[in-house]
């Protein structure tokens, strides 16, 4: 269940149905690659180490790519232990990816107690002073998940046991991200279009990596092809190359500013990000060393097998062959989503003044068996009011499979409720 505002974001099929524009183009884009689609692909295909087949690695192997040898956790986690920066990537809607990402967290926190900070992709850099209040305890979880609702497409379920982690051990939660603003402003106009006042909240940016741009223009070809319906604009490359560089830039320099800082001084840092940001380490580690050599190590999750029936979660990109290790370690894993899990009613809302409107309904949703239609206003669940979209998410968020609530609202005027069962969003 998502704000109107969220289905733009979300998906790509969403993004397609709203806007053909070169701009918009560029957004399904990046939709489809790091925004964490309701069924993420994985952001990259592995390419092997020099001694072995990374498709070849049993789930649970630990691969150290240059060598070719496989490690312990332990190992691993003593290699790590050294590094001022782990970076761990992740696909945004694998929870064994996520699980990867606690474990090394913990783990390199068991070495540096007291001395730890976690960077999020999943933040953007106006989220900090939320953060640092829902670390020191001055803020309800309520209103925290509101917060990472505003910066997140994917369901806090994923990363819930990575930030509880934080949080009881106050690790300093460190938001990395570009703005929407930035985002939106940068993927419609272009560096060259930009006005004064923004571009000088562009950090500096280098686009003379040829294999970050090589491994985009091939992202883009065959996302572009199918968003567009034909030829794209020739420059929309350029501008979706910009934008993956001001994520990948204004992230480095998040990471830098804070270790740099009284905050951060003396801090070793866990940075968790879409596997685009990491892979290959001409992402946010190439761009983070460029502005401050300091050690540091990627540690890739890489899944095995993608479900029967699922092929939609996996991108049909061909990348093109590069001469770089994919990541220092690759962690082989399993594929556990929470789409069969999380419950959802299955509408696209809107703002009312009177309460949240019903946009459109989800075919087979809670809401479509229910008989919620289209320009109903919901005002209430059971004695719980909804003034705000976010009232509405936050409230099915807390149901199970099978829990049943009346909601209250109005059809062309007039109050009316209803029971909904909530399930589980059925695949499209």
């Amino acid at each position: 269940m998502m704000t109107f505002a969220e289905k733009k974001n979300v998906c790509y099929k969403s993004l397609i149905m709203i806007n053909r524009t070169a701009a918009s183009i560029i957004l399904v884009i990046i939709a489809s690659l790091f925004w964490g689609c309701a069924h993420a692909p994985e952001p990259l295909i592995a390419q092997d180490s020099p001694y072995r087949s990374i498709d070849s690695l049993q789930v649970g192997t630990i691969l150290h790519v240059p060598t070719g040898l496989e490690l312990s956790k332990q190992q691993l986690f003593d290699l790590l232990a050294d590094k001022r920066i782990v970076y761990v990537g992740e696909a945004h809607t694998n929870l064994t990816h996520h699980q990867v990402q606690l474990e090394t967290l913990q783990a390199v926190e068991a070495r540096h107690p007291g001395r730890m900070a976690l960077g999020m992709e999943m933040f953007n850099r106006s989220a900090q002073p939320v953060l640092d209040q829902w670390i020191a305890g001055k803020l309800d979880d309520k209103s925290f998940l509101k917060e990472w609702y505003a910066n997140w497409t994917a369901e806090y379920g994923y990363y819930k046991a990575i930030l509880e982690f934080a949080h009881d051990k106050k690790i300093p939660v460190v938001a990395l991200n570009a703005t929407d603003e930035q985002v939106k402003a940068l993927s419609e106009m272009g560096l060259e279009g930009l006005s004064e006042e923004v571009r000088k909240q562009i950090p500096d940016m280098d686009p003379n990596d040829p294999y970050h741009r090589q491994a985009l223009e091939a992202a883009f070809q065959d996302h572009a092809h199918s968003a567009s319906r034909g030829k794209p604009d020739p420059k929309a490359f350029d501008r979706f190359y910009q934008t993956m560089l001001l994520w990948d830039e204004t992230m480095a320099k998040s990471v830098v500013q804070y270790l740099n800082s009284p905050a951060g001084q003396g801090r070793v840092m866990v940075v968790m990000a879409g596997g685009f940001h990491i892979g290959y380490g001409f992402g946010i580690p190439r761009r983070v060393f460029r502005r401050w050599p300091v050690s540091y190590a990627t540690v890739l999750p890489e899944t095995d097998k993608i479900p029967q029936g699922r092929e939609d979660l996996r991108m049909e990109v061909k990348p093109p062959k590069l001469p770089l290790y994919i990541a220092d370690f690759v962690w082989k894993t399993g594929y556990e989503d929470l789409e069969d899990k999380q419950v959802r009613l299955g509408v696209f809302m809107g703002e009312n003044e009177k309460g949240v409107m019903v946009r459109e309904v989800s075919p087979g949703s809670s809401a479509d068996k229910a008989g919620l239609k289209s320009g109903d206003v919901i005002i209430a669940m059971g004695s719980e009011q909804i003034k705000e979209p976010f009232d509405l998410t936050y409230l099915v968020r807390q149901k199970k499979t099978g829990d049943k609530a009346i909601l209250k609202f109005l059809r062309e005027g007039n109050p009316s409720e209803i029971e909904v069962t909530f399930m589980p969003l059925p695949h499209p």
